[in-house]
C-alpha cells in the first residue's frame, strides 16, 4: 500500500474536532476495506518482531494471534487473564492511530494508552503496532518469583565453615573451634550438622571437651515445608531455614528426635522486601515520582518500556501509591496502585513448626519426653502473633507474644 496515499487519505477523512471516519470518496473503497501488511508489533519497549495483518482504516487484524500470543512469554498462572489476551488478538483492534508518536502527534504524553484488557496503538509511519494490557496483568506477567528455583547446573556437595581461635599466653594454652556443613543428599535434601570444640592446658591441669550440637537429615519439599530427623537445637527456627521464630522464653533445648514445618529457605528475599509488585508502561525515557499521599517516595529515571519501580526503600503496611510521570520535565499522567508490603523476614504466609523426641544434656544422662509447636500469624502487614506450646523434663509452657512496626506517617520523615 502506499503509505503517503494512505496517509492522506486518513487525514482528509478525519473530522479535526472529533476525529471520526467520513464517507469513502470514489474510487478509494478497496483501501478502506483494508489489505494485509506485513507490521512490526512492540511490547514493553521491546520488539516481538514482524508478523502479518490485515489493516484498514479502523482495525488492525492479526492473522497469525497464536504465533504472537507464544512470542509473548507471559507467565501467568490466571488462565483466565491468559483466555482474554488469547481472545483480544483474535479479535479486530482499534488503531487509535490518534496516540502515536509522529507526524501527526509530537507532544510528550504520545505512544501510551491505558487499557482495561488489551489494545494497540498503530503508527502508520513505521507500519507497526505496539500492545499495551491492563497493567496489573503486566504486574502478573512480569514480576518476580517469590520464591527461588534451584539451577538446573548445582550439583551435591560438602559445604563446611569453621571458627578456630587458638590462644598462647605463658603457661596457658587454649584452643577453641566451631564449625557447621552440610552434605547435599539430594536435590531437595541434606545431612545438616553444627559441633564445637573446646581445650586448654595450664600448668599441670588441662581439659577438653567436644559437642555435636546439631546432627540431622533433613528434607525440604514445595519450597515451602520441611522435615528433619536427628539430633536438632533451636538455632534453625531462629532463622531461615526454620520460619524465623522470635520466642524469647519457650524452653527450645536439643533433642533427639523430629521435626516437621514452614521454612523460609528459598524465599527471594531481594523480592519480599520489594512488596506488591508495582509496575509503569512509558512510552519514552522519562522520570517517575511515587507519593504515598504529600509523602514522596522515591524520584526514578526510567527507559521506555516497561518497567518495575524499586520498592525496597518503601515503608511497610498497605496503602495507595501515586506514580508521577514526567517527560520532558512536564507532567504527563498520575496512577494510583495499591501497595502492601509486609516488615521483616516473612512471605506473608503463616509459619509453623511440630517437634518431639528425647532431651539431650552435657551434664546428665538423663532423658525425658519433649513436645513442642509453635506458630506466626501475620495477621496484618504490620502486626504478627506468635504462640508457642512446649512439654519438657514434666514441665509444661507457653508463650504468647506479636511484633508490630509502628507506622508513623508524616512524624516518621
Amino acid at each position: 500500500m502506499d503509505k503517503k496515499l494512505l496517509a492522506l487519505l486518513i487525514l482528509a477523512s478525519l473530522s479535526p474536532a472529533e476525529a471520526t471516519l467520513t464517507e469513502i470518496p470514489a474510487g478509494f473503497e478497496v483501501i478502506a476495506q483494508g489489505q494485509q501488511e506485513y507490521i512490526e508489533v512492540y511490547f514493553s519497549g521491546k520488539s516481538l518482531g514482524k508478523y502479518y495483518a490485515m489493516v484498514n482504516l479502523d482495525t488492525v487484524t492479526f492473522l497469525d494471534p497464536a504465533s504472537l500470543y507464544n512470542k509473548l512469554e507471559l507467565d501467568v498462572d490466571d488462565q483466565k487473564i491468559a483466555h482474554i489476551v488469547k481472545e483480544k488478538l483474535s479479535q479486530p483492534l482499534a488503531r487509535h492511530g490518534e496516540l502515536a508518536c509522529g507526524y501527526v502527534r509530537t507532544d510528550s504524553g504520545c505512544g501510551f494508552l491505558n487499557t482495561d484488557t488489551l489494545e494497540i496503538i498503530y503508527n502508520d509511519e513505521e507500519s507497526s503496532a505496539t500492545l499495551f494490557i491492563n497493567p496489573q496483568w503486566n504486574s502478573a506477567f512480569d514480576a518476580k518469583s517469590l520464591y527461588l528455583n534451584p539451577d538446573k547446573n548445582t550439583v551435591n556437595a560438602f559445604i563446611h565453615q569453621q571458627d578456630i581461635n587458638v590462644l598462647a599466653q605463658d603457661d596457658y594454652q587454649s584452643l577453641s573451634i566451631q564449625g557447621n556443613g552440610a552434605l547435599g543428599i539430594t536435590e531437595n535434601s541434606y545431612i545438616g550438622a553444627h559441633w564445637n570444640f573446646n581445650g586448654y592446658d595450664a600448668d599441670d591441669v588441662s581439659d577438653s571437651n567436644a559437642d555435636v550440637s546439631d546432627l540431622y537429615y533433613r528434607y525440604d519439599f514445595l519450597r515451602r515445608y520441611y522435615v528433619q530427623a536427628g539430633r536438632m537445637d533451636n538455632r534453625t527456627l531462629f532463622n531461615a531455614q526454620g520460619g524465623n521464630f522470635t520466642f524469647n522464653f519457650l524452653p527450645l533445648g536439643a533433642i533427639d528426635g523430629m521435626r516437621i514445618g514452614s521454612t523460609l529457605s528459598y524465599l527471594n528475599q531481594a523480592q519480599s522486601q520489594q512488596g506488591t509488585p508495582v509496575m509503569v508502561l512509558l512510552s519514552r525515557n522519562s522520570r517517575v515520582d511515587a507519593y504515598r499521599n504529600e509523602q514522596l517516595l522515591g524520584s526514578f529515571y526510567l527507559n521506555s518500556g516497561s518497567q518495575f519501580i524499586d520498592t525496597s526503600s518503601f515503608p511497610p503496611g498497605s496503602y495507595s501509591v501515586a506514580l508521577k510521570v514526567y517527560e520532558n520535565n512536564q507532567l504527563t499522567r498520575t496512577e494510583l496502585v495499591p501497595f502492601t508490603k509486609t516488615g521483616g523476614l516473612t512471605d506473608g504466609n503463616a509459619q509453623w513448626f511440630l517437634q518431639a523426641g528425647k532431651t539431650t544434656s552435657q551434664v546428665s544422662d538423663d532423658e525425658s519426653s519433649a513436645y513442642q509447636l509453635g506458630v506466626r500469624l501475620p495477621l496484618h502487614p504490620q502486626y504478627e502473633l506468635y504462640a508457642g506450646l512446649a512439654n519438657a523434663d514434666d514441665v509444661s509452657a507457653f508463650e504468647l507474644g506479636n511484633n508490630w512496626t509502628a507506622d508513623l506517617g508524616g512524624v516518621g520523615r
